[in-house]
């Protein structure tokens, strides 16, 4: 009978042990969906890191053709919105290689709610520059 209860106490283990590793696939599947889905969506090139409590915000460019038609924005509404259902914060950097001007890029973050990611209040989970805190 212990044995039997050991047995299946082995396969109850074995089993967590593969649904947390799906679930960790899955996580990882969903992260890398959330870009391609949001590129292929709005025809930009997105780039985002998804970790357990924060997204970075890596790379959102969109083609010069189509820009000034608020795509930026609702790709952000959108990147905002799944941080919100995830409970995760969000870090960024603005970066001027892609064009447009920096005091534009802080401008446009900050109209999400991002913040400065220095002083006293600096969170060392990421390097980034910006950060958009979940309340």
């Amino acid at each position: 009978m212990n044995k039997r209860l050991s047995k299946l106490n082995d396969i109850k283990q074995n089993s967590i042990s593969e649904n947390m590793s799906l679930v960790n696939i899955l996580k990882d599947l969903i992260t890398e969906n959330l870009g391609n889905n949001l590129s292929q969506k709005y025809n930009i090139d997105l780039e985002v890191d998804e970790y357990k409590d924060y997204i970075e915000i890596k790379k959102i460019v969109v083609p010069k053709e189509h820009r000034n038609r608020g795509i930026g924005s609702v790709v952000m509404s959108e990147l905002v919105k799944y941080s919100e259902s995830n409970n995760k914060d969000l870090f960024v950097t603005p970066d001027t290689t892609y064009g447009g001007s920096l005091s534009r890029l802080n401008k446009f973050y900050r109209s999400f709610g991002f913040k400065p990611n220095k002083g006293r209040n600096r969170d060392f989970r990421s390097k980034e520059s910006m950060i958009r805190r979940n309340k």
